[in-house]
């Protein structure tokens, strides 16, 4: 998801950027304040370094990272401290957590999975450019042996083209907090499945021709709060469907062209709205003004052809809290204000 994020963001494609947050002098007195009185840390308590030893099979399944929890494991120039084969022993220090980048040697021999203990793993990610993919349903049967790895919190899973039985099987993984599945063969009957995933927060379903009306599960997510859904041919009656799910606080709906000017009454009913991509979809600086109820929206994102300099002013009274982005190609400049732009232009 190409927006400027507070954190480091696993599902989504280019690495997210830092929002810059404005706070007043009181917040500021306050905070200085509060920390002079803060009582300290007992050291004693704190977690210590843990160990874990995982015997892999003699060819190596990947490489393996230790990235930092707080990043949402998504590797951000971290360096590969071990090979997944023979046996291994890792360290990982308090608030890290252990990645499997599996390589073609492991889509080969899925099977491999089943002998690794389920609680081994915090995250595995699969990615087809390491393999040529003949099976149609190579990616749902993957996802059989995936779904034995029950400690996993992160799975990213792009272009294997699982289908929705192979994603309905991991209804078993209790602990997953983050899922990806990029370009596959979703319809969207999993969702019906993966509401019961009560650690679930953060999903992506980009590229993938799901039927519209399944979008009605999302609103039973119970802890869901990041979704992706980019390129996904939503309409009108998906968002409907999304803007029921209460709990989301971040929303990608970039690529898709049929969400316009008349989705903006549903999206307006999200309060917990912090950040919305509407990167190349044909929302306009009309829809962005009927967003005022969203007090907490932060951040968006939207094509900048489809936003004029008038719009922009009008704009930033309706939402004057919330940062605009504008991506692409700049708007034409017009009749009216061209006399503006007179330098710039012949």
């Amino acid at each position: 998801m190409t927006r400027n994020k507070q954190y480091c963001h696993v599902i989504g494609t280019p690495l997210a950027l830092l929002v810059m947050m404005s706070f007043t002098s009181s917040e500021t007195a306050s905070a200085g304040s509060s920390s002079s009185t803060a009582p300290k840390k007992d050291v004693a308590k704190l977690p210590k370094v843990t160990e874990r030893i995982i015997h892999f099979p003699p060819q190596s399944l990947g490489g393996l990272y230790v990235v930092p929890k707080v990043c949402k494991a998504m590797l951000y120039g971290e360096k590969e401290i071990a090979v997944a084969k023979d046996t291994v022993k890792i360290k990982i220090p308090a608030g890290y957590e252990l990645y499997l980048r599996a390589n073609a040697t492991l889509l080969e021999n899925p099977s491999e999975l089943d002998k690794l203990p389920p609680d081994c793993l915090d995250c595995l990610e699969f990615r087809s450019a390491l393999f040529n993919v003949d099976d149609e349903q190579f990616g749902t049967k993957l996802l059989s042996h995936v779904n034995k790895l029950t400690g996993l919190r992160v799975l990213k899973v792009t272009a294997l083209e699982p289908d929705d039985v192979g994603v309905s099987s991991l209804k078993s993984m209790k602990k997953l907090q983050i899922l990806a599945v990029n370009a596959g063969r979703l319809e969207g009957s999993c969702l019906k499945d993966l509401q019961t995933l009560p650690a679930l927060e953060e999903l992506d379903i980009s590229d993938n021709p799901v039927n519209l009306n399944n979008f009605a599960y999302i609103a039973k997510f119970p802890a869901l709060t990041h979704l992706e859904a980019h390129r996904c041919r939503l309409n009108k009656g998906a968002i409907q469907q999304i803007s029921k799910c209460s709990t989301l606080s971040d929303l990608n709906l970039s690529g898709n062209p049929m969400v316009q000017d008349d989705c903006a009454e549903y999206l307006n009913k999200m309060p917990n709205l912090q950040l919305l991509d509407l990167t190349s979809t044909k929302m306009t600086g009309h829809g962005l003004k009927q967003l005022q109820n969203l007090k907490k929206l932060q951040y968006i994102a939207i094509t900048s052809s489809l936003i004029s300099p008038e719009a922009l002013i009008d704009i930033h009274k309706a939402l004057p809290h919330t940062h605009l982005e504008l991506k692409g190609p700049s708007a034409p400049v017009t009749k009216e204000n061209r006399s503006i732009f007179a330098p710039l232009t012949k």
